[in-house]
């Protein structure tokens, strides 16, 4: 038997995990601003969207990017915003984003970083509400 063979032999295909990009998924919510009045709507709109995505799913794999100013990221997140300046938004639930767009929200490096934890936040308090959930928030490094 091939070695291949034999290492499928062990793998448990029972399980079903869904990994998600976490800027990809708050980036598709723009579809939704209508909605999203605040950061607190922002939020649940984006638990909402997970929940529906991974839906039939055993475990659920939130991976976010770091956000540092020095970055390759940075610099072109930079040459996109047009020479406009970015602006660091306070992460709070009571945060307005009716007056601004999500990619203008999301331009500065530290209110992305604050954004990332703050989701982190809100999916470990799913998880603590329901035992059975599966969410995980996994770090990139």
């Amino acid at each position: 038997m091939p070695l291949g063979d034999e290492v499928m032999d062990h793998v448990d295909t029972s399980q079903k995990i869904a990994i998600f990009d976490g800027m990809v998924i708050v980036q598709k919510l723009e579809t939704c601003s209508a909605a999203i009045m605040t950061v607190k709507d922002l939020g649940d709109c984006f638990i909402k969207a997970i929940m529906q995505e991974a839906a039939n799913f055993n475990e659920i794999i939130v991976v976010v990017d770091t956000y540092t100013k020095h970055s390759i990221k940075a610099a072109v997140r930079e040459l996109r915003n047009n020479g406009q300046v970015p602006v660091r938004y306070q992460v709070k639930d009571e945060t307005k984003l009716t007056h601004i767009s999500l990619k203008r929200f999301l331009s500065h490096y530290k209110t992305k970083a604050h954004l990332t934890t703050y989701l982190a936040q809100k999916l470990r308090e799913i998880q603590h509400r329901n035992r059975e959930s599966h969410c995980l928030w996994k770090w990139p490094y």
